[in-house]
């Protein structure tokens, strides 16, 4: 090391530091979701028709030949199924 060492550990310090800041904000952001709140109905009661315009594309996980359940026999506690 050259230089100052208080120099060194000020820096330290504030890379400890705005690590720690950077790491809250990830756990933050893993942690929230926006969300939209619109009315369905009016003052009078009467129906609000909304539409939703996507300005990009929104990527659905879907495996069409991922497993199922069935419900066939739900009702009867005695009979168990297994998945598709």
């Amino acid at each position: 090391m050259t230089g100052s060492p208080y120099k060194f550990a000020a820096g330290q310090g504030t890379a400890n530091g705005i690590d720690s800041v950077q790491q809250w904000w990830a756990d933050r952001e893993e942690q929230s979701f926006d969300a939209i709140y619109v009315p369905t109905v009016d003052k009078q009661g009467n129906p609000i028709f909304i539409a939703v315009n996507f300005t990009q594309e929104i990527k659905i996980d879907y495996n069409p030949t991922g497993r199922k359940i069935d419900y066939e026999n739900s009702r009867n506690a005695d009979v168990t199924r297994g998945l598709d």
